[in-house]
C-alpha cells in the first residue's frame, strides 16, 4: 500500500551490519528513525528449514510471538507486543503488506494463506503501535517482499518430506534483465497432521514484475493465487485429554467435520515516479477475491469476498540549512464486501434452518501527514498524524439484522532519535493505535451488528537504543502501553467465539536482541522479550478481573538461531526458543505450560559451474518437550489446548541453475 513510502519503511541489513532505510527520494540512516525495527533476511527463512510457516523465520525476533504452526484451519497466530495474541483465527492487530498489496482488510483482519515462506526475499517488522502511519489494526507492522535477484537470473526447484505425511515442492524463477525484474513461483504443501482430523493441503502461485518505464519512473505488478481445498480443524482438548491422548481430535471436530477450504486470487500495481529532484509520488491499487467455506460446531460458514482499494502518497524532500528534511501526505481507500451465508451443520453438511444470509460491507478511508526534520547530524525528529473512518454495514436478507455502524479515530506519533556516537543511537517515541472489531467480531448470534462492542485503543511510550560494538549489533527497547476497550474472545456452549471489551488494561515490556558474525560463515542471533500484560479495570459476568494477566500473552520469551556455512558447502543450524507459561482464560485459572523448543538441521550444498545442488535433514522438537502448539482463549468446556507434535524428522533437497 502507499504507506510503504512513509519513513517507517524499515531497515535493510547488509552483511557488514550497515543499515539504510529506503524512503522516497532519500537514503536515510535507520538510526534516524525512532522505532524498534527488525529485518529478517532470506538465509534466516530457508537454509535447511521445512518452510511450512512463517513462524520458522521469526523465532529470534524480539517482541514477536508466532504460534500455531500445525493447525492450518486456524492460521498462524502472529502477535507483536501482545497485539494479535487474542486472535482465534487469522491475524489481528498487526498490519501485513506483501509486495505493496495489503493483506489486512478494511476491518483489520489479515490472512497469511497466500504467503509461502519458501519464496520470500525478506521480512521487515515495525515492533510497536503505528496507527498514525498505517491506520486500523497497526499494533505492529510486517512488510514482506518476494525474492527478486538483482544480480542475475536463476531457476530453482526444491522440496521436503517429513513425518505425519508432510511434503512440499517448490519451483521458483527470479532475476533481473536490463530494467526488468521478475519473480515467478509455485509451491504446494500437504500434511496429514500429528493429531487426528488435522490434514491440510495448499497451493500458492505468485508472479511479480518490476519495470523501469522511463527515467525515474518504476511500476511493479503482482498477481497471486492460493488454493487450499483442505484444512481440517482437530479442535481443542481438555487438560486431561492433552496429557493422556494428545493426538485425538475433539469429539465436536469429528461430529461436525470441522475445517475450512478457500480459493483466493489477488492483483496489485504500484507506480513510483520522481516529479522533481525533491518531489516524489506513489500511486497504488489492488483487488482481491476470496471464496471461503468453513465448518464449525453447529453451523457452516460460506462467504464470497471482494476487497479492493488504492491510495496515493506525495513526498517532498526540501533542503533547509544544508540538511534534507521530509514532508509527506497521503490517502488510503479500502472496501470489502462479503456475501455471507451460515447454515446449520449436520455432520459436516449444510442443512436448514439457515442462520445468517447477509451482505457485510466495510469501507475505510484514511488520510495522513508526516514529517521528519534533521535538526543536526545527530538529532532527528519525526511526527505523524492520521484520521481513519471505518464504516460497517449489514444488509440482512432474513430481515432481522440490517444496520450500520461507523468507527473512527485520529492517531498521532511523535519521536526523536539522537546519535551520541558514530555507531550508537538512542530514541524515544509516543504513539497511538486503534483496532476496530472485524465483521466477524461484530456479529451477533442471529446476524446483524453488535452495537455495544467498541474499538480498542492504545497509547504507547517507548525508549530504545541500538548500535554495534566489538562486532556485535545490539537493539534494546522498553515500553509502556495503556489500552482501553481491549477486545477479548470467549466461547459459548456451542464453541462459537464472540468478543467483549475489557475496560482498561496495560502492558509494560522490555526487548533485547544481539546479532553477530564472529567468524566467516557463522551467524548468531539471540533475542529476549519480557512482557507483563494485565487488566486494570475489567469485570466479566459479575466477577472483577482487575489485576489478572491478559490471557494468551507469554511474560517471557527467549529465542535464538545459530547458522554456519562452511567454505566446502556444508551448512548447519539450530533454532531455539523458550516460552514462559501463560494463562488461557480471563480468570487466570487455566495455565498454558512453558516450553523449550529446539530444532536442528544439517545439509550439504555443492556448485558445479552454473548448477548447484543441496541435500539436508532436520529434526523439530529435538528435546521432546510436551507443549501446546496453540491455546484457545476462554474456550468452552475446558477445551483450551492443541498439543504440538513430539520430535519429528524431515529431509529435503533442491537444485538451482544460474544463467
Amino acid at each position: 500500500m502507499t504507506t510503504l513510502l512513509l519513513l517507517a519503511v524499515l531497515a535493510a541489513e547488509s552483511p557488514n551490519y550497515e543499515t539504510v532505510v529506503r524512503a522516497t527520494g532519500a537514503q536515510l540512516s535507520a538510526d534516524a528513525l525512532p522505532f524498534a525495527t527488525t529485518v529478517v533476511e532470506p538465509d534466516r527463512i530457508r537454509d535447511g528449514r521445512q518452510e511450512a510457516t512463517l513462524a520458522e523465520a521469526l523465532i529470534s525476533v524480539p517482541g514477536v510471538s508466532a504460534v500455531n504452526r500445525d493447525d492450518f484451519a486456524q492460521d498462524l497466530r502472529l502477535s507483536i507486543r501482545g497485539f494479535g495474541a487474542r486472535s482465534s483465527f487469522g491475524v489481528r492487530g498487526v498490519t501485513i503488506i506483501v509486495d505493496g498489496i495489503p493483506q489486512s482488510l478494511a476491518d483489520g483482519q489479515a490472512q497469511l494463506d497466500a504467503i509461502d515462506p519458501s519464496v520470500l526475499g525478506r521480512l521487515e517488522l515495525l515492533r510497536g503501535p503505528a496507527g498514525a502511519l498505517y491506520g486500523n489494526a497497526a499494533g505492529g507492522v510486517l512488510l514482506i517482499e518476494s525474492s527478486m535477484d538483482d544480480t542475475g537470473v536463476s531457476a530453482n526447484a526444491h522440496g521436503t518430506v517429513g513425518a505425519y505425511g508432510g511434503r512440499k515442492v517448490v519451483g521458483l524463477f527470479q532475476g533481473t534483465i536490463d530494467d526488468t525484474g521478475m519473480h515467478a513461483s509455485v509451491a504446494h504443501y500437504a500434511t496429514s497432521g500429528y493429531r487426528d482430523h488435522a490434514g491440510a493441503a495448499t497451493t500458492n502461485a505468485r508472479l511479480k514484475l518490476k519495470q523501469r518505464l522511463w527515467t525515474a519512473t518504476d511500476v511493479s505488478v503482482t498477481v497471486a493465487y492460493s488454493n487450499a481445498p483442505k484444512a481440517d480443524d482437530p479442535g481443542g482438548l481438555t487438560g486431561t485429554e492433552r496429557h493422556f491422548t494428545p493426538r485425538l481430535a475433539s469429539p465436536a471436530a469429528l461430529t461436525f467435520d470441522t475445517g475450512e477450504a478457500l480459493e483466493e486470487a489477488q492483483a496489485g500495481a504500484v507506480l513510483t515516479t520522481a516529479l522533481t529532484d525533491t518531489q516524489h509520488l506513489r500511486v497504488s491499487g489492488f483487488f482481491l477475491r476470496r471464496d471461503f467455506s468453513s465448518r464449525v460446531p453447529t453451523r457452516t460458514i460460506d462467504f464470497d469476498r471482494n476487497f479492493f482499494g488504492g491510495g496515493a502518497h506525495y513526498v517532498w524532500n526540501p533542503e533547509v540549512a544544508g540538511r534534507t528534511h521530509t514532508l509527506g501526505v497521503g490517502l488510503d481507500v479500502r472496501q470489502q464486501a462479503d456475501d455471507r451465508i451460515n447454515d446449520t451443520n449436520a455432520g459436516g453438511n449444510a442443512v436448514e434452518p439457515r442462520l445468517i444470509d447477509q451482505r457485510e460491507t466495510v469501507r475505510s478511508l484514511g488520510a495522513y501527514v508526516h514529517g521528519l526534520a534533521r535538526l543536526s547530524e545527530a538529532l532527528a525528529l519525526l511526527a505523524s498524524a492520521r484520521h481513519d473512518n471505518v464504516r460497517f454495514s449489514v444488509d440482512d436478507n432474513l430481515g432481522a439484522g440490517s444496520g450500520a455502524r461507523t468507527l473512527q479515530a485520529t492517531t498521532f506519533l511523535g519521536g526523536a532519535s539522537y546519535a551520541f556516537a558514530a555507531s550508537h543511537n538512542v530514541y524515544a517515541n509516543v504513539s497511538q493505535a486503534f483496532q476496530t472489531p472485524t465483521t466477524v467480531e461484530l456479529a451477533l448470534p442471529g446476524g446483524g451488528l453488535n452495537r455495544d462492542l467498541q474499538a480498542e485503543r492504545a497509547l504507547s511510550s517507548e525508549i530504545g537504543a541500538r548500535g554495534k560494538v566489538f562486532g556485535l549489533r545490539y537493539d534494546v527497547a522498553a515500553y509502556y502501553i495503556r489500552l482501553t476497550d481491549e477486545l477479548i474472545p470467549f466461547q459459548d456452549a456451542d464453541q462459537r467465539t464472540f468478543y467483549r471489551n475489557a475496560g482498561k488494561s496495560r502492558r509494560w515490556g522490555a526487548e533485547a536482541s544481539i546479532g553477530a558474525k564472529p567468524v566467516r560463515g557463522l551467524s548468531v542471533n539471540v533475542a529476549a522479550t519480557v512482557l507483563d500484560a494485565r487488566f486494570v479495570a475489567y469485570e466479566s459476568n459479575g466477577v472483577d478481573r482487575s489485576g489478572n494477566r491478559v490471557p494468551g500473552i507469554e511474560p517471557l520469551r527467549l529465542g535464538g538461531t545459530i547458522a554456519y556455512v562452511a567454505p566446502w558447502g556444508t551448512f548447519a543450524g539450530t533454532d531455539m526458543a523458550y516460552v514462559g507459561h501463560s494463562f488461557a482464560d480471563d480468570g487466570n485459572t487455566v495455565t498454558n505450560r512453558s516450553a523449550t523448543i529446539v530444532d536442528v538441521r544439517l545439509g550439504q550444498r555443492n556448485t558445479f559451474g552454473s548448477f548447484s545442488a543441496e541435500l539436508f535433514v532436520g529434526l523439530r522438537n529435538l528435546l521432546l518437550d510436551r507443549y501446546d502448539d496453540n491455546v484457545r482463549i476462554n474456550a468452552a468446556g475446558g477445551r483450551f489446548f492443541e498439543p504440538a507434535a513430539p520430535r519429528t524428522a524431515y529431509a529435503g533437497g533442491g537444485v538451482t541453475w544460474a544463467f
